[in-house]
């Protein structure tokens, strides 16, 4: 029900800078009600190159321009793939919808304008790929921290983010891919060498 009332909710606006914002109308809520009713059932498995690596279901709602989305009350222990690309999603939705998902292999929440990592992440453990590419993320050391409390990662992307000089890879002894172009750094992170 919280779904249906959040499709039929008034156009709103989610400001994605301090002086730009992005519509949120019905059609894109439905078009996402859609979407994760289909994974809540159960009918979007791991297709394509992700199939290749991961078992389950995948929450694909890329493009989709929902901004925050309602408390979901249903059961999605059995998503290992998200993608959130475009969605201008807030930390504190995309933190919500992935605490729902314990068994979330890959996240990708690039182009959203985020500027703190998600700390809903910080209990996925099976969490072997994260990109966060195209934000606005400065690093502060609780991110950091959160970062090492995901023991599975390989692959971590935060290119185009200004994330600060605090980036510690340190604690990540699965970490194969670190992508940080344009990120401003000038030297590499602690735990690369």
């Amino acid at each position: 029900r919280s779904l249906e009332r959040w499709v039929n909710g008034p156009m709103s606006w989610r400001p994605v800078t301090d002086i730009h914002s992005v519509p949120i109308n019905a059609m894109s809520r439905r078009n996402a009600a859609e979407i994760i009713k289909r994974c809540w059932q159960r009918q979007t498995p791991v297709t394509g190159v992700a199939a290749r690596h991961l078992n389950g279901y995948m929450l694909d709602l890329s493009g989709v321009v929902i901004g925050d989305l309602p408390y979901l009350p249903g059961d999605f222990s059995h998503v290992t793939a998200i993608n959130l690309s475009r969605t201008y999603m807030s930390q504190q939705s995309v933190s919500a919808l992935v605490t729902k998902c314990p068994a979330l292999c890959w996240l990708n929440a690039e182009n959203n304008f985020l500027s703190v990592v998600p700390a809903g992440i910080r209990n996925l453990r099976q969490l072997t790929r994260l990109t966060l590419a195209n934000n606005r993320i400065v690093l502060t050391g609780d991110m950091v921290q959160t970062f090492r409390r995901l023991p599975s990662l390989r692959l971590l992307n935060l290119e185009r983010n200004p994330i600060g000089p605090l980036l510690d890879v340190s604690g990540m002894p699965q970490l194969l891919n670190l992508f940080l172009r344009a990120t401003g750094i000038q030297d590499a992170p602690s735990g690369v060498f």
